[in-house]
């Protein structure tokens, strides 16, 4: 992260002039102004920046498959949004804020009266899964409910390209070389704690170690999720509605703080096929390695995917096709799926029309476990360009059947009387977007909070008629797995 102060210091003189118009912007309007400097980049491994950050906000994002990763350091602006519109109104606090937010690229003179474009700094943030306000006495009190970041320091990866920008805010009074100061100002991090990371390509396990003492509690007993299944399938029998996803946790308390470094490096490792993504708060860590895409927008072009169905990948060649043929033909299986699909298109049918997909969904494979995918596009209808985002589209998808139920509101009256579950950020969307409201939102599963030697594990399993529940149970145990392994090492 210091190659960027260093690109600026060595600038200095030329950034007094995007400094000086940002100021006169402000004077103008009225109102404070921000001014991001952009600049090339030789980053290609984020992680180590990221566990730097010290104490500081931060997020990182790495899709190996994409070769995308993102890193936001520092807070600068804060968008919070509570309510059942509370995509829409965030949607339009992003539009009012890059409308005041202006971009020098140091590798390219960008024009003053139109620089707010992709050019410009991401917004990086997540929302819980349920719109209400959290708990007092809720864990996930310092991540809040949904947020969204303008982070002093950010970074885009992607392929073999990459850059930094470096944001600040600009008050009507304030002087130039002020601007130009804290636009050059390096940004604390914690060294020691990159000293660690350099180390955390090594081996995770090594019998010398003695390694912590970890205990597990499920949050509930396995009679009690069995009676919940049971209930949640006897509403279906009487019509209520068509699926439900009951989520349970784990808590898991260890007598040092968990290698979280270690932790992040091996679920990369061995989901490389997922997007593995990090939010920091204070001591607080919310961290998902997640194989699920709720939705990306770029250029007007839809990305998303049915992902339901679940089966064991088998310890062997021939058990694990025998698991994958099961899955393929398994009616409840099917019938679990499908519902995500049409839900899916019908949520998008408004903003895209018809989304395009195989008619047969494909065989999703990770680690542990495989799903039921069906890949989907689509794009936005000519008279949504220019007029929706990527937080428009998240608004009408969120939740999927794949991770609340169908239909959603029945479903979700359900789970808030008889799931006894703060799902949090679990299950919710966490992504980022630019100033042309593009961006990409995935649904957090596989996912864990964090704070020092305590840590939550979430996981769900779809309930659809023909349901088993003992077969529930062992979904959310095999799902759960996928984290309790590498965060204790097992």
């Amino acid at each position: 992260m210091n190659e960027l102060f260093e690109v600026l210091h060595a600038r200095r003189e030329a950034l007094r002039s995007p400094a000086a118009r940002t100021v006169a912007r402000a004077k103008a309007s009225g109102r404070r102004q921000w001014l991001s400097v952009r600049v090339a980049t030789s980053a290609r491994d984020l992680l180590s920046d990221f566990m730097g950050a010290g104490t500081r906000d931060a997020f990182y994002w790495q899709e190996p498959s994409r070769g995308v990763s993102l890193l936001g350091v520092g807070r600068l602006v804060t968008i919070e949004a509570l309510g059942s519109k509370r995509f829409g109104d965030a949607s339009a606090s992003v539009k009012e804020l890059y409308r005041d937010l202006q971009v020098f690229d140091c590798d390219e003179v960008v024009d003053d009266a139109d620089c707010a474009d992709a050019r410009g700094p991401l917004l990086l943030g997540g929302f819980a899964f349920y719109d209400k306000p959290l708990d007092e006495e809720s864990e996930w009190r310092a991540l809040g409910a949904g947020r969204l970041i303008l982070p002093e320091v950010g970074v885009v990866v992607r392929d073999d390209a990459a850059f930094m920008t470096r944001t600040c805010t600009v008050s009507p009074g304030d002087a130039v070389d002020d601007i130009v100061d804290r636009l050059c100002a390096a940004v604390e991090t914690n060294q020691a704690t990159n000293s660690k990371v350099t180390c955390a390509a090594e081996p995770l396990y090594d019998d010398n170690v003695r390694g912590p003492e970890i205990q597990v509690q499920a949050d509930r007993p396995h009679d009690r999720y069995l009676g919940q299944v049971k209930a949640a399938l006897e509403a279906i029998d009487a019509g209520k509605f068509e699926k439900v996803v009951l989520a349970r946790s784990l808590e898991v308390r260890a007598d040092e703080d968990f290698d979280l470094t270690s932790f992040l490096v091996c679920l990369r490792e061995i989901y490389p096929s997922c997007t593995t993504l990090a939010v920091r708060e204070d001591d607080t860590w919310f961290i998902s390695a997640t194989p699920e895409r709720l939705v990306s927008l770029h250029d007007g072009e839809v990305s998303t995917a049915a992902v339901a169905g679940s089966a064991p990948r088998g310890r062997s060649h021939d058990e694990e096709a025998q698991h994958s043929a099961l899955l393929l033909e398994s009616k409840k299986e099917r019938l679990e799926h499908e519902v995500v699909k049409q839900s899916i298109c019908e949520a998008l049918s408004e903003s895209c029309g018809s989304l395009e997909g195989p008619d047969q969904p494909r065989l999703l494979k990770l680690e542990g476990i495989q799903h039921l995918e069906t890949p989907l596009r689509g794009s936005l209808l000519e008279k949504w360009r220019g007029e929706l985002g990527v937080l428009d589209l998240v608004g009408a998808l969120h939740p999927t059947p794949a991770v609340g139920g169908a239909p959603s509101a029945t479903a979700l009256n359900w789970l808030e009387q008889n799931e006894a579950l703060d799902r949090g950020w679990y299950a919710g969307p966490v992504g980022y977007l630019d100033a042309n409201g593009d961006g990409e939102f995935r649904v957090a599963l596989r996912s864990a909070l964090l704070c020092g030697s305590h840590a939550r594990l979430f996981a769900g399993a779809g309930i659809v008629a023909g349901s088993e529940p003992e077969r529930e149970l062992a979904e959310t145990r095999l799902k759960l797995r996928a984290l309790l392994a590498p965060l204790t090492e097992i």
